[in-house]
């Protein structure tokens, strides 16, 4: 990682153990806009495979990736979009819009059962996203379903929001 310009920081996330005794590790590639999921062997480390995936237009700056490491999710530097991919082929699955205005994330996290993403920000919400085949349960716009609408309409919104206060006290 130390000699990755797009992974000046050291992200990376780490899978548990599957039922197959692997696990799957996951870093920003050299390229920009990329990540490389990394399968190793669990019992010898030694490396299965390597996919390389062109997630994002921007850099990456966020990682999660569910219990199983069977699903990843990622998140550029605009923060407004994140988008889910299949760990052991890197095909995409879905996006999941946070919001509209740019964006720090800080945080994607799987639950144990890969059922919900949480998602935090320098915003004061926490985004929590429901995870499954037909994504059913997130929001979408009521436009979604014409063919003539754009791409973000057609995102899956949060499934739940917690919106916390921010209160300034004197020190």
């Amino acid at each position: 990682m130390k000699d990755n310009p797009n992974n000046k920081i050291g992200l990376l996330e780490i899978s548990s153990f599957n039922n197959e005794g692997d696990f799957c590790l996951v870093t920003p590639s050299k390229v920009f806009g990329s990540i490389l999921i990394q399968w190793f062997n669990g019992q010898t480390f030694e490396s299965k495979f390597v996919i390389e995936v062109v997630a994002h237009k921007g850099a990456i700056k966020a990682i999660g990736i569910s219990k199983k490491g069977d699903i990843i999710a990622t998140a550029s530097e605009n923060g407004t979009l994140i988008k889910l991919w299949y760990s052991k082929t890197g095909n995409f699955i879905y996006e999941l819009r946070r919001g509209t205005e740019p964006a720090v994330i800080n945080y994607l996290s799987f639950d144990a059962a890969g059922k919900y993403l949480v998602v935090s920000s320098d915003r004061p919400t926490v985004h929590i996203f429901k995870i499954a085949k037909d994504a059913g349960g997130n929001t979408t716009s009521w436009m979604s379903s014409l063919s003539v609408v754009s791409d973000y309409l057609k995102s899956n919104w949060a499934y739940a929001k917690v919106k916390f206060e921010i209160s300034q006290t004197d020190t």
